[in-house]
């Protein structure tokens, strides 16, 4: 876990699932809360756009969530990249939550998406206990409303579905009043994948790998 990688200004912890799962298991087991997230191509492009997303450094775990992440970053460990790719974090992640019946905030854009998310808990993660939800459709930017659902509940996990920098924004507002032992951004990208919304392009992703290694070198 001591190997990190800065990709456009982000240490991104170059790990496999299993080392990342144990620090997560850490995580849960105290508090204050702890941020963990998955880097993603969206949030590797919002980063040069957002200044205030040099922030990032202060969260605990930051999780390659797609192989272009570290292949921005020149790593080339075919184990690093296939697990990224497959997202087994994410797989191992939600295991964790199902078989230890952990308390689950939901956060997400649409409202749409918290049925879509719940429906796919339940069918193969029964044991996740999902005690709230709440979306940004629904509250908009009022960040307080969104705090006291939280709070509201006994959550171990905030889960949230939000883009960039949305997602990182709220969180680094309100990390200090958010009543929960983590906080898991896993992106509006990993929401498209669970809705089956995202199609692949290998052209637009390798155009947008070579951006991304171009901006680096000019850095």
């Amino acid at each position: 876990m001591d190997k990190i990688v800065q990709v456009q200004h982000v240490a991104v912890h170059c790990c496999t699932a299993k080392e990342a799962m144990k620090k997560v298991v850490e995580y849960m087991k105290y508090e204050p809360i702890n941020v963990v997230e998955l880097v993603t191509m969206q949030t590797l492009m919002k980063v040069w756009e957002q200044e205030e997303l040099l922030h990032l450094q202060e969260f605990d775990l930051m999780v390659a969530g797609n192989k272009e992440v570290l292949e921005a970053a020149g790593v080339t460990e075919s184990r690093y990249l296939k697990e990224a790719d497959d997202m087994l974090f994410f797989k191992m992640f939600l295991r964790y939550l199902h078989k230890n019946h952990k308390r689950v905030f939901v956060l997400t854009e649409e409202s749409a998406f918290v049925e879509t998310f719940c429906a796919y808990a339940k069918e193969r993660y029964a044991g996740v206990q999902i005690v709230g939800t709440a979306s940004m459709e629904e509250h908009g930017i009022s960040d307080d409303m969104i705090v006291n659902k939280v709070n509201g509940t006994e959550t171990d996990c905030i889960v949230a579905f939000l883009s960039s920098p949305l997602q990182e924004q709220f969180v680094i507002r309100n990390r200090s009043l958010l009543n929960a032992r983590m906080w898991i951004g896993l992106g509006r990208e990993t929401e498209e994948k669970l809705s089956g919304r995202i199609v692949k392009n290998r052209l637009k992703k390798f155009f947008t790998r070579q951006f991304l290694k171009n901006k680096i070198k000019k850095l």
